[in-house]
């Protein structure tokens, strides 16, 4: 018995389950989040989704979820939401991708799993149309000017959050 337990800890000991990167609220981002979505960029990019990523990339891509996640939590305040025939269409458009299967099964993401995911990216991308369109009303801003905003947007959304950062493996 002894024996048996003692091999048990080893083989425990060998397996790195993952590594969490930021916790924004009670939601925690993972080295695998970044991996994954870097992956995906890729698909979108046209690249094979395997291509490797830079250290540099990884962070801009961890700044890319952290924001995510922020704006996932807007949409929740200010009730933005995503239809499940506009959800239905994106997903679509990404399962006609010859990659995504392959993606989908590294991943191991059921198709539930997969739609929160695209439904996300939608929010974060809507909630921010929708600021950009009340900065703009009846106004001409420069591009300069509206990049500028969105930054300092994101920056107030960083301060309503408890944001809790690690090192990104």
């Amino acid at each position: 018995m002894g024996a048996y337990f003692g091999i048990f800890i080893i083989l425990l000991s060998s397996i790195v389950l993952d590594s969490i990167v930021a916790k924004v609220g009670e939601k925690s981002i993972t080295y695998s989040d970044i991996i994954k979505e870097g992956e995906l960029l890729n698909i979108e990019n046209g690249q094979p989704f395997d291509t490797p990523l830079s250290p540099s990339l990884k962070q801009k891509i961890f700044e890319l979820i952290l924001m995510r996640h922020l704006l996932q939590k807007e949409a929740e305040v200010q009730a933005v939401t995503i239809t499940v025939k506009q959800l239905d269409t994106k997903v679509s458009l990404y399962k006609g991708n010859r990659q995504m299967s392959a993606f989908l099964k590294r991943w191991g993401l059921s198709n539930i799993n997969f739609r929160a995911l695209v439904r996300t990216r939608m929010l974060s991308d809507k909630v921010t149309e929708h600021y950009i369109k009340r900065l703009e009303k009846g106004k001409n801003i420069s591009q300069g000017s509206r990049s500028t905003a969105l930054k300092e947007w994101v920056e107030k959304l960083k301060k309503r959050q408890k944001i809790v950062l690690y090192p990104i493996p």
